[in-house]
């Protein structure tokens, strides 16, 4: 997933209405319910074959040595399937059923006898397999994710909110939201969003679709401890999380700095965004998200003293000539001068201020970041921008 001012917009736009809850307490709900429905085995794959359903449905199950009946198959688990066959997902869903399906079933049974045993996850009321992963293949459930944001909320001083959303694009119906809706209230609107007192709002920013590999997403601000910005005006701090319970995406998360979020969920005058992300493998997964999380709200409940280093960054004149700010930059970052320069340049039109203060630079290196293609660059840039706007806190 690439951050940036539309993450959140995306996802508002895009998932249907089943997938869209009001509160967090009902997102982990249906998230726990989905955990206590799922089971986990493990089978080898020469073991499993591919069946269709002998209608005109075009549906496909699984059937596997000595089940008693086959499973349906998810979208996303249909695609594991297919890489265990060795055949692309795509080419297969241009097929007819039973072609496809034969194929698939030639692909499982050339499987190496000696091979590992693929774990195989599935809801046991909807009889549907949700995933295939392998031995390496460390899963953590939404559930437990979502348990450790309520704990650190609970345990929070300040106040987390999920702004509103409207239900169609500036806040017009265009008739193609299906889902319950109702008027903002005094309780849902702020400095912080565009949504006025009787806009007809409806539920967006936390998700969850266990039929979909993307599953969990969700987007919470601090809405109580403000950051007084150095140009002017307020900030305050989000988080955003996500994960995927099925091996489709890595589990992570990013905090920044945003001025006010639209009722149409873009982010506007994002800055400061760290992301944190860790892949489905090895022992510990929920240990090191929980650290993390901790971490993150740490951060986001600093707000107030973060005005102060934000402003101190702001008053830091890095050097007096464009050579001098940018020899400066690569000593405090450890980035090539490439970089520095790419980064500034990239956002030469935005007003941070001086455009020879550690918080101008910084500034331009996390909305740089936002434009990388690469996880691992964008962290890098992320931790080395953080280091400028806390360069006079030593």
């Amino acid at each position: 997933m690439t951050i940036s001012a539309m993450t959140l917009s995306n996802q508002w736009r895009t998932r249907p209405a089943e997938d869209c809850f009001w509160t967090v307490s009902d997102l982990l709900k249906s998230a726990r319910a989905e955990k206590t429905a799922s089971v986990e085995r493990d089978y080898h794959a020469r073991g499993l074959t591919l069946v269709t359903d002998g209608g005109e449905s075009d549906g496909l199950f699984v059937r596997g040595d000595g089940w008693t009946a086959p499973l349906g198959v998810s979208h996303h688990a249909f695609s594991q399937l297919a890489g265990l066959a060795k055949a692309p997902a795509g080419y297969l869903r241009s097929l007819p059923a039973e072609l496809a399906a034969d194929c698939v079933s030639v692909g499982l049974a050339r499987r190496d006898r000696d091979e590992r045993a693929v774990s195989l996850m599935a809801n046991r009321e909807t009889l549907t397999i949700r995933a295939l992963t392998g031995e390496n293949y460390s899963r953590l459930w939404s559930a437990d994710l979502l348990e450790m944001v309520v704990g650190a909320m609970d345990a929070s001083p300040s106040r987390y909110v999920t702004p509103p959303a409207w239900v169609g694009f500036g806040g017009v119906d265009d008739g193609s939201w299906s889902g319950p809706t109702r008027k903002a209230t005094q309780a849902d609107v702020g400095e912080w969003t565009r949504v006025k007192v009787g806009d007809t709002i409806r539920p967006a920013g936390l998700y969850y679709s266990p039929h979909d590999g993307r599953d969990t997403f969700a987007f919470f601000l601090n809405t109580e401890r403000a950051i007084d910005l150095p140009r002017g005006g307020t900030g305050f701090r989000f988080l955003m999380l996500w994960n995927s319970e099925s091996g489709a995406a890595s589990v992570g998360a990013a905090s920044g700095i945003v001025d006010v979020v639209c009722g149409n969920h873009i982010l506007w005058g994002m800055r400061d965004v760290k992301e944190f992300r860790f892949r489905h493998v090895g022992d510990g997964l929920s240990a090191r998200s929980h650290r993390e999380l901790k971490s993150a709200f740490g951060v986001l409940d600093a707000a107030p003293w973060e005005s102060k280093i934000l402003k101190g960054s702001a008053e830091h004149i890095l050097g007096a000539t464009v050579a001098d700010v940018d020899a400066a930059a690569v000593r405090a970052t450890r980035l090539p001068l490439a970089t520095i320069q790419a980064a500034r340049a990239a956002v030469s039109a935005r007003d941070y201020g001086h455009t020879g203060s550690a918080y101008a630079v910084a500034s331009a290196l996390t909305e740089y970041a936002q434009t990388l293609p690469r996880v691992e660059e964008r962290v890098d840039l992320d931790r080395a921008a953080a280091k400028l706007y806390s360069i006079t806190a030593e």
